[in-house]
C-alpha cells in the first residue's frame, strides 16, 4: 500500500485533471470516459480540456456527466509544454493531475495521485502506463465496462511501462541518484498547484516532441520535490510504443543540446572545458565579510576563469558595506553568470545562501566559501577545487571543510536546501553529511590523500566524459562504436551506485531490464499478452505599528474590526477618556461621553484599516506573466472574463507573480469585508480590476480608488502596469491606513484630526537662472504640510527675482543666504537646523519632479521604517543634447543604497544621529548614505516614478558626461519626455536668465 490505506483515506480536497489534446477526438473521448469512470466524488473532479490548435477545434462532448471545460490555444510548433501551463492556468483546484488526450485512466487513478497531495506538500507523483492498441474498443465500451480496463484490454498484445528500467535501477525511486527525475513521464503524473508553480512549470520553449517533462521534473527534484512512484495511479495509452517511434527518436536528438543547456546532470551534459551553459551546474557564494572589495572581484575572477568549473556566482556583501556592494554590481553588470546580494555581517562560517537559491534556481550543486580563501595572502583554495569539492560530496547531501584559519567550506545539493527551507533545519537534516580534508581544496600539485579527479570524471563526481583528446577521437567514430561506448559509459555509472547485496541486486536487475529494452527494440518488441485478469488495486520581527495620532476607543465588532491591525485602540472605557470612540450603533455607545462616530450612519468608515508596516509593497515584482488570478472560482466572473488562476487572498507572494486581480462581488462575504482585502491587496502593488464594475464600492474605496479599479488594466504592458501598480498603493496607503482612518474618524467626530508628518524641502542652489522652475517643483507637490528651505548658495539672487519666484507659493517658506565658499554640506547643514518640520527632503535645483514626488518618499518613510529613502534616477534628461534617457532597470521596492541625492527623505533624528550632513563639497550624498548605515539606519529605494534626473553638460557636483549616460541607456528618446517618468504638463528644464 502507498501512503495511507484506501479504505481510511477520506477525499476532501477537489483535483482539477489537465488533459491537453491536438486533432485526436476519438482518442480523448476515450480518454473522457475513463475518468468517467474514477473512484472518486464527481463533485471534487473538474477535468480541463486543453486544445492545441485543432483544426477544426475540439468540442466539448454533449453527452459526459464530467465538470468539464475546454480552453484553446493557437497552434505554435509542438505546443504539449504550452498546453499544460494553459491548463493549470484555467484549473480552479490546487491538485492537479496531468494526463494525455491519448491516456485511458483505470477507475483508481485519481484517488491513487490525490491522496499522497492531502498528505504531502511538494509531492510529484508518478503513474505508470502500459501501451496497447484500442481497436475496436469504443466509448461504451470503456464507459460501461463491469470491471477494470485490464480487463477489457485482456488477451491483447500490449508494452509494459517502461518506467520500470528507472524503478529497477533506483529501488523505486529510494536510492541516492541524482538524475531520479529520469523516471517522470508528462502523460500520467500529480503536483500541487503551489509545488508547480515554485518549480517554475513546463518551458515553453520546448516545441518538438519530447523533453518538455524531463526538463520540468529536473527543476521539481531541485527545488526539492519528493519523487513518489505510484502504480495503483495506472493508465493505458491508446497506441503501442513503437507506434511512430522512429520520428519521436528523431526529436529527441534534435533536443538533445537543449537538454545539455538546461540539465545540469553529466548524464544530460558530458564535461567541457571553457563551455557556459544557460543552466550552470555549481552556484558558489562568496562571503566577502571584511575582506576589501578589490579581493573579493579578485576572487571571483579566479573562480570564473576555471575552465572546468561550470558555475555561476553569488557574491554577498554585508549590508554594512552598501558603497562596495555597488561598486561589485559595476564591475559584474554585464555577466550572467554573477549576482551580487546583501549578506549578513561576517559570522565565520560560509553556508548556501536563499539569494544563491533564488538567483539559479536550476543548478543542483551550491558552495559557499569565504572570499579570503579564494584571494587572500595564502589562499586555501587552489585551481579546480569547484569540482575537486563537488565531487567529494558523493552521494551526501552536504559536506564542509574546515580551513586553517577556521573558517568553512560548505557544499549542499540544491534539493536539501530547498527542502530545509520549505520545512526548516538544516541541509544536512536530510541525507547524509560528510566533513572533508581541507587539502581536497588545494591545487592538483598539492593535492594529497588520493587522486584529484581528472577530466575525465564530471562536475558530479561522475564518470561521464573522457578527455578532451578522447571525446575528440570519438568524434570521428562510427555511430555504432560511439553508442557502444556510451552504454559502457551508462553502466559504469550505474555500477558506481553498488555498494552491498541489496543495491548489488537492485543494480543487476536494471542491467536485466536494460537489456530486454535493447533487445525488445531491436526486434520491433515482442508481443506479450496480458494475463486474463491482471489485479490492479483501486484507487522576521515585525516593526512597531504606527501612533494613531489619538486616543480611540472602538465598541462593537465591526468598530474593533475596523482597528483590527492595530494595538493601540481602547475596547472598553478607562480612566483616561477617548478623543474620540467607535461604535457599532447607538446601543454600544450608550453612556460614552467622548465624540462619538457611529459606523450605522458612516458606512465609509467601516472599512478594516491596514498596517503599513505589513502590508506594503516591498519587494514588489516587475517582470511577471500575462496572467490574472482571481480569488474566486473563474467561473463566477462576467462573460468574458477570465482569470487563469485562483489564489487565497493572503498569498501575497502568488497575487504579485499574476499581472493583475479581476475580482467580483461573489468572492467576498459582503462590500465592507470586500474593500478592506483590495485595499490591501492594492497595498502590496498588485493592480486590481472590478469585474463587475460596483459603483456600491465607490463611497468604501474612495473615488480614487475605485476609479483606479474600475480601469481596465488586462492588456497593459510592463511599464503601464508598473504605473498602474504605483497610484493602487499609492491610493490605498493614502486613504486606507491606520494613520489615515484615525484621521477620517476624527474629522468624522468633528475634532480637529491628527496631522501628516510636516516635511521641509531643503533646496540649496548656487543658480539663480534655475530658482523659478526649483521652486515650481515644491509648489507643485500635493503633499498637505510641506515648508520649503531655500538655502541661496553664494551672489546673484536679487531680492525681486526671488520674490517673484515665491509669489505664487502657498507654503511657509524660510530663505536662507550663504555665503559661495562654504561647501555644500555645510549649507545643507543650515537649512537643516532651520527646518520646522520633523522630516527632511532633499530636492535638486535642476531635476524635474512630479506631482506626488514627496507623497511617495512620505510613504516609503512610513512603511519601510528605513532611516533614509529615495529613488534611482532611472528617468535623464540630456539637455545638451536633447534626449531623455531611460537607464537599465533595477528593482523598485528594495533595500538599496543605489539612490540619488535630489530624492533623499530622511527624519531630522536620524539625521542628527548621523553626525549630519558631511562638510564636504561633493559626495555629500554618498558621505550621508555611509553615515547612515554606520549608525544601523536602514536605506530604502521605492519606484523611480515622478522623477527626472536633468544633465545640463556642466558637471555642476556630478563629473560623469553624457556619453556614459548614452552608452548605458536601454532607451533613448528625441526631445523632452517626461512622461516616461509618469510625469504630465512640466515645461523642459531650462535656466531662466543663466547658470
Amino acid at each position: 500500500m502507498s501512503l495511507l490505506d484506501t479504505a481510511a483515506f477520506t477525499p476532501a480536497r477537489p483535483v482539477s485533471a489537465i488533459v491537453p489534446c491536438h486533432e485526436a477526438p476519438e482518442a480523448l473521448a476515450l480518454t473522457l470516459a475513463g475518468l468517467e469512470r474514477q473512484a472518486w466524488p464527481r463533485e471534487l473532479l473538474e477535468v480541463v480540456v486543453v486544445d492545441d490548435g485543432s483544426d477544426p477545434p475540439l468540442e466539448r462532448p454533449a453527452c459526459t456527466s464530467l465538470d468539464l471545460r475546454v480552453v484553446r490555444q493557437d497552434r505554435r510548433g509542438f505546443g504539449l509544454a504550452r498546453a499544460r501551463n494553459t491548463g493549470v492556468r484555467a484549473a480552479a483546484h490546487d491538485i492537479l493531475v496531468f494526463l494525455d488526450g491519448d491516456a485511458i485512466a483505470e477507475a483508481g487513478l485519481i484517488a491513487a495521485h490525490a491522496r499522497w497531495h492531502h498528505a504531502v506538500a511538494d509531492a510529484v507523483t508518478l503513474g505508470f502506463c502500459n501501451y496497447v492498441s484500442v481497436a475496436g474498443i469504443g466509448v461504451e465500451a470503456v464507459r460501461a465496462r463491469p470491471g477494470s480496463l485490464a480487463e477489457l484490454f485482456a488477451g491483447r498484445p500490449f508494452d509494459a511501462p517502461w518506467l520500470e528500467r528507472h524503478m529497477a535501477r533506483t529501488g523505486d525511486l529510494t536510492s541516492r541518484h541524482d538524475d531520479l527525475f529520469r523516471a517522470v513521464t508528462g502523460h500520467n503524473f500529480a503536483i500541487s498547484r503551489a509545488f508547480f508553480e515554485e518549480a517554475g512549470g513546463f518551458d515553453e520553449s520546448f516545441t518538438r516532441y519530447g523533453g518538455e517533462d524531463t526538463e520540468f521534473a529536473y527543476r521539481a527534484q531541485v527545488r526539492g520535490g519528493l519523487l513518489v512512484p505510484v502504480r495503483e495511479a495506472a493508465a493505458w495509452h491508446q497506441g503501442r510504443w513503437a507506434d511512430g517511434r522512429r520520428e519521436k527518436e528523431r526529436d529527441l536528438d534534435r533536443q538533445a543540446a537543449k537538454l545539455a543547456d538546461l540539465i545540469a546532470d553529466p548524464g544530460f551534459r558530458p564535461a567541457s572545458a571553457g563551455r557556459r551553459y544557460t543552466v550552470p551546474r555549481h552556484v558558489v557564494t562568496i562571503d566577502a565579510g571584511h575582506e576589501p572589495a578589490d579581493r573579493v572581484v579578485q576572487a571571483a575572477d579566479a573562480l570564473l576563469a576555471d575552465p572546468a568549473a561550470d558555475l555561476a556566482l553569488c557574491i554577498e556583501v554585508p549590508v554594512a558595506r552598501c558603497a562596495d556592494r555597488d561598486g561589485i554590481e559595476r564591475r559584474f553588470g554585464h555577466d550572467p553568470r554573477v549576482r551580487v546580494a546583501p549578506g549578513a555581517e561576517v559570522s565565520g562560517e560560509a553556508a548556501p545562501a536563499a539569494a544563491a537559491l533564488d538567483a539559479f534556481p536550476a543548478s543542483p550543486v551550491h558552495i559557499a566559501l569565504p572570499a579570503g580563501a579564494v584571494a587572500g595572502p595564502a589562499p586555501a583554495i587552489g585551481p579546480g577545487a569547484i569540482a575537486r569539492l563537488a565531487a567529494a560530496l558523493g552521494e551526501a547531501a552536504a559536506a564542509s571543510a574546515v580551513l586553517d584559519d577556521g573558517t568553512r567550506v560548505s557544499v549542499a545539493r540544491a534539493w536539501a536546501l530547498n527542502r530545509a527551507r520549505r520545512a526548516g533545519g538544516r541541509a544536512a537534516d536530510y541525507g547524509d553529511s560528510r566533513r572533508l580534508p581541507a587539502r581536497v581544496l588545494r591545487g592538483r600539485l598539492g593535492f594529497s590523500g588520493g587522486h584529484a579527479p581528472g577530466p575525465a570524471r564530471a562536475a558530479g563526481g561522475r564518470t561521464g566524459a573522457a578527455p578532451r583528446s578522447r571525446r575528440s577521437q570519438r568524434a570521428g567514430m562510427p555511430p555504432r562504436r560511439r553508442g557502444a561506448l556510451a552504454v559502457l559509459a551508462r553502466v559504469w555509472a550505474e555500477a558506481r551506485h553498488v555498494r552491498g547485496l541489496r543495491t548489488l541486486w537492485r543494480f543487476l536487475r536494471w542491467l536485466a531490464s536494460a537489456v530486454r529494452w535493447r533487445l525488445r527494440q531491436g526486434r520491433g518488441w515482442a508481443a506479450t499478452a496480458l494475463p486474463a485478469a491482471t489485479p490492479l488495486p483501486a484507487a522576521g520581527a515585525a516593526r512597531p505599528e504606527p501612533p494613531l495620532g489619538a486616543r480611540i476607543a472602538v465598541l462593537g465588532p465591526r468598530a474593533r474590526a475596523v482597528f483590527a491591525a492595530s494595538s493601540r485602540v481602547m475596547h472598553e472605557p478607562g480612566a483616561r477618556p477617548a478623543d474620540v470612540t467607535v461604535a457599532d450603533s447607538a446601543a454600544e455607545a450608550h453612556g460614552v461621553r467622548s465624540p462619538l462616530v457611529l459606523l450605522r450612519d458612516a458606512p465609509s468608515l467601516s472599512v478594516p484599516a491596514l498596517n503599513p508596516a505589513v502590508d506594503n509593497p516591498i519587494g514588489w515584482v516587475r517582470d511577471v506573466e500575462p496572467r490574472a488570478a482571481a480569488l474566486g472560482p473563474a467561473r463566477r466572473l462576467p462573460p468574458g472574463v477570465t482569470a487563469r488562476r485562483t489564489v487565497a487572498r493572503g498569498n501575497r507572494a502568488a497575487l504579485r507573480h499574476c499581472h493583475h486581480l479581476e475580482d467580483v462581488a461573489a468572492f467576498h462575504s459582503d462590500a465592507v469585508q470586500r474593500a478592506g482585502t483590495l485595499a490591501r491587496i492594492a497595498a502590496w502593488g498588485v493592480p486590481v480590476r472590478l469585474a463587475d464594475g460596483d459603483a456600491a464600492l465607490a463611497d468604501l474605496l474612495g473615488a480614487e480608488l475605485h476609479a483606479l479599479m474600475s480601469a481596465d488594466v488586462r492588456h497593459a504592458d510592463g511599464a503601464a502596469r508598473e504605473a498602474f501598480s504605483i497610484a493602487t498603493r499609492r491610493a490605498a496607503l493614502r486613504s486606507h491606513s491606520l494613520c489615515a482612518r484615525a484621521r477620517q474618524v476624527c474629522e468624522a467626530a468633528g475634532i480637529d484630526p491628527p496631522a501628516p508628518p510636516r516635511i521641509s524641502v531643503l533646496l540649496a542652489t548656487c543658480r539663480p537662472g534655475f530658482l523659478t522652475g526649483a521652486v515650481a517643483n515644491v509648489a507643485r507637490q500635493t503633499y498637505p504640510r510641506i515648508e520649503l528651505v531655500l538655502a541661496l548658495h553664494g551672489p546673484g539672487f536679487e531680492p525681486g527675482a526671488v520674490d517673484a519666484a515665491l509669489a505664487r507659493f502657498t507654503h511657509p517658506v524660510n530663505v536662507l543666504r550663504l555665503p559661495r565658499d562654504q561647501p555644500l554640506g555645510a549649507v545643507l547643514n543650515a537649512a537643516s537646523a532651520a527646518a520646522v518640520g520633523p522630516l527632511l527632503a532633499k530636492m535638486d535645483d535642476d531635476d524635474v519632479y512630479g506631482r506626488e514626488h514627496l507623497w511617495d518618499l512620505a510613504l516609503a518613510h512610513e512603511y519601510s521604517g528605513a532611516a533614509l529613502v529615495g529613488k534611482f534616477p532611472a528617468t535623464v534628461y540630456l539637455a545638451g543634447a536633447q534626449r531623455t534617457v531611460r537607464c537599465r532597470a533595477v528593482a523598485s521596492e528594495t533595500w538599496s543604497c543605489s539612490i540619488t541625492g535630489g530624492t533623499m527623505l530622511l527624519a531630522r533624528a536620524d539625521l542628527e544621529r548621523a553626525g549630519g550632513w558631511r562638510a564636504v563639497r561633493r559626495h555629500v550624498d554618498e558621505a550621508l548614505i555611509e553615515d547612515i548605515v554606520r549608525i544601523g539606519g536602514g536605506v530604502y529605494r521605492t519606484h523611480d516614478a515622478g522623477y527626472v534626473l536633468v544633465r545640463h553638460g556642466d558637471r555642476h557636483t556630478w563629473r560623469r558626461d553624457d556619453a556614459d549616460f548614452l552608452a548605458t541607456a536601454e532607451a533613448v528618446h528625441a526631445g523632452w519626455q517626461p512622461a516616461l517618468a509618469g510625469i504630465e504638463a512640466a515645461p523642459p528644464p531650462r535656466p531662466t536668465t543663466g547658470t
